[in-house]
C-alpha cells in the first residue's frame, strides 16, 4: 500500500480563474477583487495535484487513479492504494 500527501492552502483565484499561491505579482486591485480559498498544492510526486485543483476536484482524480482518502483536515489529504 502505498500513501500519498497532498496539502491543502489557501490561495488567490482572480476573476478569470488564475490561481495564485501569494499575493507576490499582483496588483492591489486584483488582490482585492480576488477569491481567497482552499486549494491541493502541486506537487511534483503527483500529477493529479497539478494546476491548484479543489479539494473535490482532487479527491475525485484520486478515485479514478485507485486510490482512496485515508485522512482529510484543512491542511492535507492522505490517499491509499
Amino acid at each position: 500500500m502505498a500513501a500519498t500527501v497532498a496539502y491543502i492552502g489557501l490561495v488567490y483565484v482572480l476573476e478569470n480563474g488564475d490561481v495564485y499561491p501569494d499575493k507576490t505579482g499582483l496588483t492591489i486591485k486584483q488582490v482585492m477583487t480576488a477569491t481567497h480559498v482552499h486549494r491541493v498544492l502541486p506537487n511534483t510526486m503527483n500529477s493529479n495535484s497539478d494546476n491548484y485543483p479543489t479539494v473535490a476536484d482532487f479527491i475525485v482524480l484520486e478515485d479514478a487513479a485507485g486510490r482512496k482518502v485515508t485522512h482529510l483536515d484543512q491542511y492535507m489529504i492522505v490517499t491509499q492504494s
